[in-house]
């Protein structure tokens, strides 16, 4: 206090006597300070050096000294409390420099001087206490994968941090480096939400990434220190001591590879369980050479950007009968479904089929690969191409070689007959109409039909996921991961969703979409902390199986 006011008399001083144009040589005045709670055990302490004095005076810099050593000073900015710019004006010059670490205790800084205007200026004795943050029940973090079990290369996973406190509390510092840690892809920006767990409030920080491969991967040491605080009715903010502080040792993260055992030709990195639908864009009548396409949908539950195109030259009849354009296509994903436009030319008229492809994908959950196979597609390839021509070459008869023309047949005009300017009959008009309404009823009939399968289809991914899970309830951890996808997967089959989530808290917190984040959040925090007994996923079965319900009556409404 006694310092500000010296301060404070020698800015009215100099004001004073720079208003009376007074040239005189007043001397510098020089401060330190360490910013509170700023000195932290075994940290480095930043120190921030005050110069008041006239413009005249220049600041030597090459002089500071703490005690009797040379002190590195970074200079920050020049102030100036007066209109005024002269030789006389007041200036404020703010230099900056650090202190080594050092341990807890009660410390006295060396003396600092620097030369001002050619005359050495010194600053007071100054004291402060280096502090050491305390461990306490107050403050909590926990930091890991939220997904159990083996990581596979490519797969989308959440490193997640949870920060747990009963009192308000305010971070002074955080190490969080999972935010970013060497290796892993980041997908979007960090999810941050609250939740209540007893007398404590966790705030779950969840950044999606997308794993490197195999290999053992280092997280460093998690830290976080703050104060409690309390707040008046104006916001004010008054810090309690002591200092806070929690720590998560250095962890390792450890992506395994994928099974060697049963791992098809055609797999190359997708993962989760997918659906593929490949149809033919166009006619399947075709001259050889002629370029077709194929659509190839691709749904299910599983991380959709990892799912490419097998190497359709690697699998049995494609190779030989197709030639294919030499970019690979590119997937489009929209609306949970990814979508590849295919290019393909029969090289000759023997081809009669566009052959089954193979696609596989490799579930981390059962931790098995997942194979599939599209129907053949029957096509008709006419000759017409160079290719063909040159494979089934056309006889020439010499050019010497005179052959007989026939005689052209020219037939007369006809007379018309009374037959064709009869007119229809209204049994025939009513026989043709007929014909079209049934038709046109078939066609109704093979549509409805095709739209039942669709549906039933596409209820089908979800269903079996859920009934996957019942099946795995010896299992907490695998049932809670599949009754998880099962949901989310059910929230898109019903329109409640554009898209398939791939974490609870992409979902909203309105109405049965709320019920369901909800849900799975509730089955994250008991995951993040163990399954303990069977009984535990009995309940969670259960819960699960009315959300379900619940969705699929909404189905039944749309």
């Amino acid at each position: 206090m006694v310092k500000g006011y010296v301060v404070l008399l020698f800015i009215l001083i100099a004001t004073t006597l720079q208003a009376a144009d007074l040239n005189v040589n007043l001397p510098a005045k020089v401060s330190v300070e360490i910013p509170p709670n700023s000195a932290l055990a075994n940290q480095p302490i930043p120190c921030f050096i005050t110069i008041i004095r006239l413009a005249w005076q220049k600041v030597d810099e090459s002089s500071f000294r703490l005690g009797d050593e040379p002190l590195k000073a970074v200079f920050i900015d020049n102030q100036y409390p007066s209109a005024v710019r002269d030789s006389q004006s007041l200036v404020v010059s703010r230099y900056r420099f650090t202190l080594a670490p050092t341990g807890p205790g009660l410390y006295t800084l060396p003396t600092v001087s620097v030369r001002v205007g050619g005359d050495l200026a010194t600053a007071v004795s100054y004291s402060y206490r280096v502090i050491s943050p305390e461990h306490s029940d107050e403050l909590k973090l926990a930091a890991g994968v939220a997904e159990k079990g083996p990581i596979y290369p490519g797969q989308k996973i959440n490193l997640q941090y949870r920060i747990s406190f009963r009192k308000p509390i305010e971070l002074v510092r955080e190490e969080l480096p999972l935010l970013r840690l060497q290796g892993f892809r980041n997908v979007g920006a960090p999810q941050i939400g609250d939740i209540l767990e007893g007398a404590y409030t966790t705030q779950v920080i969840s950044q999606a990434v997308v794993a490197p491969d195999p290999g053992d991967y280092h997280t460093g040491q998690s830290l976080i220190q703050g104060y409690i605080y309390a707040q008046d009715a104006l916001g004010n903010k008054s810090y309690i001591s002591p200092l806070l502080e929690a720590v998560v040792p250095d962890t390792v993260i450890t992506v395994s590879p994928f099974p060697v055992a049963g791992k098809p030709l055609s797999f190359n990195g997708a993962i989760g369980v997918f659906y593929w639908r490949v149809k033919l864009l166009g006619s399947s009548s075709v001259t050889a050479g002629q370029r077709m396409q194929l659509e190839i949908l691709v749904t299910g539950s599983g991380d959709l950007d990892s799912v490419h195109l097998p190497d359709l030259t690697l699998q049995d009849d494609f190779k030989d009968n197709f030639r294919f354009s030499d970019l690979a296509p590119v997937g489009q994903i929209e609306n949970g479904t990814k979508k590849f436009i295919v290019e393909l030319r029969p090289v000759s008229q023997a081809v009669k089929q566009i052959s089954g492809i193979q696609f596989s994908s490799f579930d981390p959950i059962s931790k098995t690969y997942v194979v599939r196979k599209s129907d053949p597609i029957p096509i008709t390839v006419k000759p017409g191409s160079v290719q063909e021509q040159q494979e089934n070459p056309v006889s020439v008869q010499p050019q010497n070689t005179t052959q007989e023309v026939s005689p052209i047949e020219i037939q007369g005009n006809r007379m018309l007959e009374e037959n064709d300017l009869r007119t229809w009959h209204l049994e025939g008009i009513l026989v043709v109409y007929a014909i079209c309404v049934l038709a046109g009823l078939l066609a109704i009939e093979v549509i409805v039909k095709r739209l039942a399968f669709a549906a039933r289809k596409k209820e089908q991914a979800s269903y079996s996921l859920f009934l996957e899970a019942i099946k795995q309830k010896g299992d907490p951890e695998a049932s809670s991961r599949l009754l998880e996808q099962a949901l989310l997967l059910k929230l898109y089959e019903v329109g409640l969703t554009k898209e398939i989530a791939t974490h609870p808290q992409e979902l909203t917190s309105d109405g049965l979409q709320g019920e369901v984040r909800k849900f799975l959040i509730s089955i994250e925090e008991k995951r993040f902390t163990g399954l303990g007994t069977q009984v535990e996923i009995k309940d969670i079965i259960d819960e699960a199986s009315q959300l379900y319900y619940q969705l699929k009556q909404i189905q039944r409404v749309v």
